[in-house]
């Protein structure tokens, strides 16, 4: 919810939210733009009734209302801005991308039962090390416009591909999900023996990875700090 405000504010120059977000008006900010990413992906809204309500008769009226054409209508609205359930009511705008579901590679099955070891690699990855790799992407950036050789470039290829690289093989991560099953996605409660020794292999192996980008990057800087300089 704050990334079209952090982006209004120049926080930060591009952020990935949800399409609605994006066009709510931003206080304090400039305008921003939307546009979306190469493979869309749709999340819908859920409904229903828990089985322990004590008011079940009024949740049964207010589902049936949400469904019907004037509940449907007031997702139209722009502050709403949703798809409705009902197909005759969709815009040709909402038909356009809705077409383009039925050409997506998400798997949405396997992302939910990848789910707790992804949140642990997004963790280990980027939210523990996020000074470190800001640093290797500065470094990245910094040097690449005085790279004048096609081996300096594959070499900074290959730092960048290695801070990028995620440190599990689909297989992998597969076997972490089915036997480690981490019941809190953020680590924050007590680990057992098995996944405290696969959380320190995880987190070795990010480690190696981003000194092994490091140690290149150091070596592109330094080659091209002293590499000769035309003065004619």
């Amino acid at each position: 919810f704050g990334v079209p405000s952090g982006v209004a504010q120049r926080r930060f120059g591009v952020g990935i939210t949800i399409d609605f977000l994006a066009r709510l008006p931003v206080e304090n900010g400039d305008e921003i733009a939307f546009a979306p990413l190469g493979e869309l992906i749709a999340a819908p809204a859920s409904i229903g009734i828990l089985a322990r309500t004590r008011n079940r008769d009024w949740a049964e009226r207010f589902v049936e209302f949400v469904l019907s054409l004037e509940g449907q209508k007031l997702l139209l609205l722009p502050q709403v801005d949703r798809i409705p359930i009902r197909s005759d009511m969709w815009s040709p705008q909402a038909r356009s991308v809705l077409s383009m579901l039925g050409e997506s590679h998400f798997d949405a099955s396997l992302s939910a039962g990848r789910y707790n070891t992804v949140n642990v690699l997004f963790d280990e990855m980027i939210v523990r090390r996020r000074a470190v790799l800001a640093r290797l992407w500065q470094l990245s950036d910094r040097i690449e416009p005085e790279l004048t050789s096609d081996v300096d470039r594959e070499e900074l290829d290959e730092a960048r591909r290695l801070i990028s690289l995620p440190p599990l093989s689909e297989r992998d991560a597969s076997d972490v999900q089915t036997t480690l099953r981490f019941g809190n996605s953020r680590i924050g409660s007590l680990l057992n023996q098995d996944q405290t020794k696969w959380l320190a292999m995880l987190r070795s192996r990010i480690d190696r990875q981003y000194q092994q980008a490091e140690k290149i990057l150091s070596a592109l800087e330094t080659s091209r700090a002293f590499s000769p300089v035309d003065t004619k």
